[in-house]
């Protein structure tokens, strides 16, 4: 009897195990398809392109899920990927009835390159369906551009995936309706589509991507009308409608088959050296188990590594030649001209935002061998894609990814509740006075002194709670949230709020939020990447510290087993609201100064304020709610170089804000803030008039979509934070029939960059320097000067002033020309240097050693024509 039930009891321990055990989802190796057939239910998963990904950047998270069974799914999709520390989960509920499909996304930033993405397919009883640890394929550690392709011709393009771009080949219904789901992409090319089939939210995607820094590359064809009408007014472009057959030979402006063909040359020598000492990096990393992504061999080993170089016979091979295309006219704000056939336009190139616009004049599908031109149209695709992706391919490339930094400044000095120590002091010495010699003299006097211990008892119970109310006014008790918010108002610009929630306890607490705001993680978590030679043997997938849940209500934010007075981290990524009023400025600059008005027109009062205008930061102070400011020919502070904004004194001057007493620790961070604005107008190559300054904080008075986030939030717990905003002011710069233009820096033509890098190209660090200016075509120039406010003595002990002579190259004689040493303010005429192209070629000759790390070149202003 006991055998019978102790067999009982067994078989039904094991029904149990067996029901509550999640099902271990079967991948299938090419299609990454999970089933379960009890349930009738499958998850197909998908990410990034073609299931690759690149660590730094966001990916899109796809399942679609079919329900075969005879019930309705009604559950979440979940995502995770893990991180050294830190984990957060993402869900998103969804419901499937059955003999249906489903489709379900989620935006996942990928912080730390463990190599593993955790789905999972959970019920609404929280019982897990369906799950599965996926072993990410990465592509940081090789310089190519990722490229998304929308082509009803994919054949004609084939020729993309060569040398260092790396298609992707995507369609109306995979394209990405937000711009975040684009990231991965450094290029979108759009050749032979019709753009009309993009719903408003794709093609609005599109551009939000091109100002946050993407390049976007358009090519004239059979859908002129369409690309216009989705594409001109924002961005600036005209293709007309008439076309004429033309002999198109894509060698142009220097980019000559000699150039072409060591440039290949470099490529492949360059990716060599570097795989060569991947392997010998991975070799030593082997034996210790390692996770790492690029472990020769394995599955998730970068298939691009293997592309076969061209061998020095093929490049040999390569000839000039000319291909027959449909040519059309084409025009580009403030477009570049890159190569020019003999009668019109091919290809021109324009800044927008932090990104970039390539419009080609003709359709740039290639029938047949066209070899050269096939190559020659992937180098000036990949020469000139928006400087903060070569910055970003710089960092992949070379295995480190660098955050901003935002994270650390997001806490406030202010926000702290801090007892006042002294008053502290005083209790406990008044408690040893009175518990001592005052209650020893007093009970002697009475003659009982067997009454101590109970006297030292009572007055001990009296200033516990004397301690207990004097700390009441800083004891924190409740969760409280502290934000930083940058409000750009520029054509790039975001309305970006990073939150940090912090618990006085380590009890699980939730934020429900009735509006579906697209929020993501932030984390400090050390990057694996930055020292991958030290493996890790461990990756943790339960260690979740927070959960972002979406559902039809809104979005649900989850703190759970997070250690007390620990923050975790948000980020909400908004439009910003273009309804809330502006600056309205009425200057002007034309080298003497900048003179004019500035009127606050929001609705909150700006502090700390800094100008910046063509180099220029002149210090504004407060500028309140309705008041007008007036500048006379103010010159400010002008910055030589990118470095001296790290000079010790001078931001802090010119926002009012000093980094000594008792606030020099908040005042370091607001500075440190504004620092940071001013230099992506730099490292990101877009330069833009503007104020930066801080914001009056009220939450309750805005109308924009962060500032309903905010709102929710301070319905729910207290909340502090910081506001900075950068504003664009319009500033006239013409002077009669001429118009001036600060810097000539904008237009650098680089080795490998045809419009330049502001950041590298600021210095030099031999004697000598030869640099190509490439200026807009519609720039009609009339002359060039070496303005004596824009030529400072260099503050950075760490570089030092220009001392020399400058030449250009006269292009009527094919000699170089001295035109500066001193010659300050004086006018040099333009015609004899530029070219039909209107590039100026211009050669640096230092005379005195270089004393210092490099030397800052002369800035060069120019006049021209106005329009």
């Amino acid at each position: 009897m006991k055998k019978a039930t102790c067999f009982v009891s067994l078989l039904w321990l094991a029904a149990v195990l067996f029901l509550t055990v999640p099902v271990q989802a079967k991948e299938n190796p090419e299609a990454n398809l999970l089933t379960d057939k009890e349930n009738g239910i499958s998850l197909l998963v998908s990410y990034g392109y073609d299931n690759t990904v690149k660590y730094g950047r966001f990916t899109t998270i796809t399942g679609e899920i079919r329900n075969s069974g005879k019930k309705e799914f009604a559950g979440s999709f979940q995502c995770l990927i893990p991180k050294s520390k830190d984990n957060a989960l993402y869900k998103k509920t969804i419901k499937v009835e059955p003999g249906e499909s489903k489709k379900v996304s989620l935006i996942l930033p990928i912080i730390d390159d463990t190599g593993y993405l955790q789905v999972k397919l959970v019920n609404n009883k929280n019982k897990m369906v369906l799950e599965h640890k996926f072993r990410f394929t990465f592509g940081n550690y090789d310089k190519a551009a990722y490229t998304g392709v929308l082509t009803d011709n994919r054949e004609t393009l084939s020729y993309l995936d060569s040398l260092n771009l790396k298609p992707f080949y995507i369609t109306a219904d995979t394209l990405s309706s937000n711009y975040l789901g684009l990231d991965l992409l450094d290029v979108l090319i759009i050749n032979d589509f019709d753009v009309s089939k993009l719903s408003k939210e794709q093609t609005e995607a599109i551009k939000e991507w091109v100002y946050q820094g993407g390049t976007l590359v358009l090519a004239a064809g059979s859908y002129d009308k369409e690309v216009k009408e989705v594409f001109g007014r924002d961005l600036g472009l005209s293709i007309d409608g008439s076309k004429e057959n033309m002999n198109v030979n894509f060698l142009a402006h220097g980019n000559n088959l000699k150039a072409l063909k060591q440039y290949i040359l470099n490529y492949q020598k360059s990716r060599r050296l570097f795989y060569q000492d991947l392997a010998d990096k991975n070799l030593k990393m082997s034996p210790a188990g390692s996770n790492s992504n690029l472990t020769p061999g394995s599955s998730n080993f970068y298939a691009s590594y293997n592309i076969r170089d061209m061998s020095d016979e093929e490049i040999a091979a390569l000839r000039s030649e000319e291909v027959t295309k449909p040519v059309s006219g084409i025009t580009l704000e403030n477009g570049i001209s890159l190569v020019k056939g003999k009668e019109k336009e091919l290809m021109l190139c324009s800044k927008k935002g932090y990104g970039r616009v390539e419009l080609f004049a003709f359709d740039i599908g290639l029938e047949g061998k066209q070899k050269t031109t096939a190559l020659s149209i992937i180098r000036q695709i990949t020469e000139n894609i928006s400087e903060i992706k070569k910055n970003q391919l710089d960092n992949e490339y070379y295995g480190w990814y660098m955050t901003d930094g935002f994270i650390s400044s997001i806490a406030s000095g202010d926000a702290k509740k801090v007892p006042a120590t002294y008053k502290y002091v005083i209790i406990i010495l008044l408690y040893l006075l009175l518990s001592g010699p005052v209650t020893y003299i007093c009970l002697k006097r009475r003659k009982k002194q067997g009454c101590g211990l109970m006297a030292v008892s009572a007055l001990s119970v009296t200033f516990a709670v004397i301690i207990f109310i004097a700390g009441i006014g800083t004891r924190i008790t409740e969760p409280y949230a502290e934000y930083l918010r940058i409000k750009d108002y520029t054509g790039a610009g975001m309305d970006r709020i990073d939150l940090s929630l912090t618990m006085p306890n380590n009890y699980d607490y939730t934020l429900k939020l009735t509006k579906k705001f697209s929020l993501l993680e932030m984390s400090d978590a050390d990057p694996y990447t930055r020292n991958y030679n030290s493996p890790r043997t461990f990756v943790n997938f339960n260690n979740v510290k927070k959960v972002i849940q979406y559902d039809d209500s809104g979005v649900e934010l989850q703190v759970t087993d997070n250690t007390a007075f620990s923050p975790v981290y948000y980020q909400g990524i908004f439009k910003t609201d273009e309804k809330e009023g502006g600056l309205i400025s009425d200057l002007s600059h034309t080298g003497d100064g900048i003179s004019g008005t500035i009127k606050n027109n929001f609705n909150y009062d700006i502090s700390n304020a800094i100008l910046f205008c063509d180099e220029h930061l002149i210090a504004i102070g407060e500028i309140k709610k309705g008041q007008t400011i007036t500048l006379q020919k103010a010159n400010g502070s002008y910055l030589n170089s990118v470095d001296d904004l790290f000079n010790n004194s001078l931001i802090k001057n010119l926002t009012g804000l000093p980094e000594e007493g008792k606030d020099h620790n908040e005042n370091s961070r607001l500075n440190q803030l504004v620092t940071s604005l001013i230099e992506n107008n730099y490292i990101q190559g877009n330069f833009t008039d503007c104020l930066i300054g801080y914001k009056k904080t009220d939450i309750q008075t805005g109308t924009g979509e962060g500032d309903d986030f905010l709102a929710q939030i301070a319905s729910l717990m207290q909340v502090k934070g910081t506001e900075i905003v950068k504003v664009p002011v319009s500033v006239n710069k013409k002077l009669g029939k001429e118009e001036f233009e600060s810097s000539i820096d904008p237009y650098i033509q680089l080795e490998g960059s045809n419009m330049g890098s502001y950041y590298t190209s600021r210095y030099m660090v031999n004697d000598s320097l030869l640099l190509t200016y490439q200026f807009p075509e519609e720039d009609k120039i009339k002359n060039f000067t070496f303005l004596k406010t824009q030529n400072l003595k260099e503050s950075s002990k760490y570089t030092q002033n220009f001392n020399g002579t400058v030449y250009f190259l006269n292009v009527n004689t094919g000699k170089y020309e001295e035109v500066f040493t001193d010659n300050y303010d004086i006018k040099i005429d333009a015609s004899k240097y530029l070219t039909e192209n209107n590039t100026l070629t211009v050669r640096f000759r230092q005379e005195a050693a270089i004393q210092n790390y490099q030397v800052v070149l002369p800035h060069i202003s120019y006049w021209k024509e106005a329009k």
